[in-house]
């Protein structure tokens, strides 16, 4: 059971890990892209 719950932590970090990365990316080009395209 414990290596259950040990895989699901470790998919819980890995998910967190890509969103903050794409988080990231998207709030350092959004800006420039807003900028180019916006109202």
């Amino acid at each position: 059971m414990s290596w259950l719950v040990a895989q699901v932590w470790i998919l819980l970090l890995v998910a967190f890990v890509l969103g903050s990365a794409a988080a990231w990316l998207v709030f350092r080009l959004a800006p420039a892209r807003l900028k180019g395209a916006g109202r």
